[in-house]
């Protein structure tokens, strides 16, 4: 049954049912006030610390945990990507296009877990785990977990957690905006209360232009929808949420647009909900499910036409439970993570429009349980955090009849000592894991980038990280904050490149052994008393195999200065980033120069409801690519775009 059939997801359907909150580890509203610092072009990044929910959050893993305020943002940005890039370890990855990819400390794709209000995001895109299916208008803020203990979320956590929270509860804005270049235009209406929310928005892009013109192909039309409620009784809340996403006619841009190969999402439809239970701060128990269904349309220029049809549905549950135990705070918690009628099948034609043949290339399923603890301890001036989980996995792939298990267990450390009221250190060590997708077991056939073969005897990544940080509130204004990371990696995936008996190229994955990839980033920030803020961010890392050899996706060294400014009702933001040239890079890339991009935005309060947002990006009109990616697309020319925001009493 496909997912048409399922739900017919026309824009006046998408606006009916809406879409939104689910909960994971962490849930949105549980968030306290916490200290924030302006800048990023209306961007809020908040550094999280104090205490949260002991049920819902971990100590171990929200001590690395940053996060991205888009509500209320005059810029409007249409990917997941383009607002992660503000951080300072994030970089693009990968091509461009509505679905661009990013990395974190140089992990990427299916090594960062993406969720939606804690729904995983599980695809099996070889780019990554793409949220871009959401509106960002949907949206409250983006939390970013990274550290070697994000790996207490299991596979897939690696790198790090990305966690979209969508809009807040008794939100009522329309928001509308359009910009030059792709005429891009969005609008959106949220409405709700104390009780519940709902939200619909829909956008459309046309081909964009690099600085020199050169075409892009990066058009879509999706609309989305989210409603959710939340009801409390006698120690009991109760939260359910649906979320739906239909997008059609997807660009996927890359360097061999519009001469060799010319790739479309024809359509791109997803389905998730979740209902939650939760007894104050005792248990918390979860249902969750994403239902996906999308083509992919890929024209060989002069030789022939593959379509590639997918569809999978993930289904899962999580329980959590408070210990009080020798002195200190405790969770165990149990998850099971499904993956059923993962389907993957591929037509070839002629270009005269003939079907050459059609294949199934995957039907497979997937069973992840885990079981997991932390707990956390304070003495004084020092602070302690443990944490461990056990994951067991089947993945089948019915085509072939093979089927494969395994176990894996990671541990974490956290120590933190507080010198004085300016000084913070803490130090970090975990070990982690990855299995390798269904997708790289036994995946076999077309893909955007090339024929591609799966490999069933890959091995599972591990990892063992470590992390030191030091936090410096100089004064009132002033704070420093730096940390400094290794990974040390053993069978670390790579997808290399190689040609069969005819000559004809594919690409595969292995097994590298051993890798390694360590850093430094650091933040500066100053809050002054006349409505002005700035922050300067800075990352510099390096990764290498066995062999001397550079891994892929590492995150080029980059420098960012963020200006607010706000005077008399207006607002100013200004943000300029320098990416140095990548001389050195990974297999499946090209070296490529260094970078200057500028982008900034202007609100001015028309009424105590209506705002006007101007804003601009790459303003530089910067000629450059995305990524090191050898397929990467030139980055969009220089745009500007105005937006509108009503908020309702």
């Amino acid at each position: 049954m496909t997912f048409s059939h399922f739900a017919k997801l026309s824009p006046i359907y998408c606006a009916l049912i809406g879409a939104a909150l689910g909960h994971g580890y962490l849930r949105a509203e549980e968030l306290p006030n916490l200290p924030a610092t302006q800048a990023f072009s209306a961007i809020e990044v908040m550094q999280v610390s104090g205490s949260r929910s002991h049920l819902l959050s971990s100590q171990l893993v929200d001590n690395s945990m940053s996060s991205i305020e888009i509500t209320d943002s005059a810029t409007v940005n249409p990917t997941v990507a383009d607002w992660l890039i503000n951080a300072p370890s994030i970089s693009l990855n990968g091509q461009g296009g509505l679905f661009q990819s990013y990395s974190i400390r140089g992990f990427s794709r299916s090594r960062i877990r993406t969720e939606v209000d804690g729904i995983p995001i599980i695809t099996d895109r070889r780019a990554g785990n793409s949220a871009s299916f959401i509106n960002s208008e949907l949206l409250a803020r983006i939390d970013i977990q990274q550290g070697p203990s994000a790996t207490l979320y299991g596979s897939e956590a690696m790198g790090g957690v990305i966690n979209l929270i969508s809009a807040e509860l008794g939100t009522k804005k329309l928001t509308a905006s359009a910009q030059s270049d792709d005429q891009a235009t969005n609008a959106a209406l949220l409405w709700g209360s104390e009780t519940w929310q709902s939200g619909f928005a829909y956008r459309h892009a046309n081909q964009a232009s690099a600085a020199d013109n050169t075409p892009l192909d990066s058009d879509f039309e999706q609309c989305s929808a989210l409603l959710k409620f939340s009801q409390s009784w006698q120690g009991l809340t109760v939260n359910g949420s649906t979320i739906v996403s239909q997008g059609k006619d997807i660009g996927k841009s890359s360097s061999q647009f519009p001469n060799d190969r010319v790739v479309q999402y024809p359509t791109d439809e997803h389905w998730l909900s979740q209902l939650s239970l939760q007894r104050e701060q005792d248990w918390f128990v979860q249902l969750y499910q994403h239902y996906q269904n999308w083509d992919t349309d890929t024209l060989l220029v002069g030789n022939r036409r593959n379509l590639t049809q997918y569809q999978s549905h993930t289904l899962g549950a999580l329980g959590l439970a408070t210990l009080d135990a020798v002195g200190g705070q405790g969770r165990l918690g149990v998850e099971w993570l499904a993956r059923r009628g993962v389907k993957i099948a591929e037509s070839e034609f002629s270009l005269g429009g003939q079907q050459n043949f059609a294949q199934p290339l995957v039907d497979g399923k997937q069973d992840n349980i885990a079981l997991f603890s932390d707990w956390h301890w304070q003495w004084q001036n020092w602070q302690l955090d443990l944490g461990g989980r056990f994951d067991h996995i089947n993945q089948t792939q019915f085509i072939s009849k093979q089927s494969r298990d395994d176990q894996q267990f990671s541990a974490s450390f956290r120590i933190g000592y507080q010198l004085n009221t300016q000084h913070i250190l803490s130090a970090e060590m975990a070990t982690g894991f990855r299995f390798p997708t269904l997708s790289e077991l036994y995946f076999a056939g077309e893909t955007p980038r090339g024929t591609t073969l799966g490999n069933p005897e890959l091995a599972p990544e591990q990892s063992r990280g470590a992390q030191l940080n030091w936090q410096y509130q100089i004064n009132s204004a002033w704070s420093i904050d730096v940390a400094g990371y290794y990974y040390g990696l053993d069978d670390y995936i790579e997808r290399f490149t190689s040609q069969n008996d005819q000559g004809e190229s594919f690409r595969s994955y292995r097994n590298l052994g051993r890798a390694d990839i360590q850093g430094i980033e650091a933040s500066v920030r100053w809050q002054g008393d006349s409505g002005m803020s700035m922050q300067w961010l800075g990352h510099y890392q390096q990764g290498e195999d066995k062999q001397g050899d550079t891994l892929a996706d590492l995150t080029p060294a980059k420098l960012s200065w963020h200006t607010q400014w706000q005077w008399r009702g207006i607002e100013f933001s200004n943000q300029l980033t320098w990416l140095k040239n990548q001389s050195e890079v990974g297999s499946g890339e090209v070296t490529r120069a260094h970078r200057f991009l500028w982008q900034a935005s202007l609100s001015k309060s028309l009424t105590s409801k209506l705002t006007l947002h101007f804003y601009g990006k790459n303003l530089t009109d910067e000629l450059a690519f995305a990524s090191a990616d050898e397929d990467a697309s030139l980055l969009q020319g220089r745009t500007v775009g105005v937006k509108l925001d009503y908020q309702f009493d």
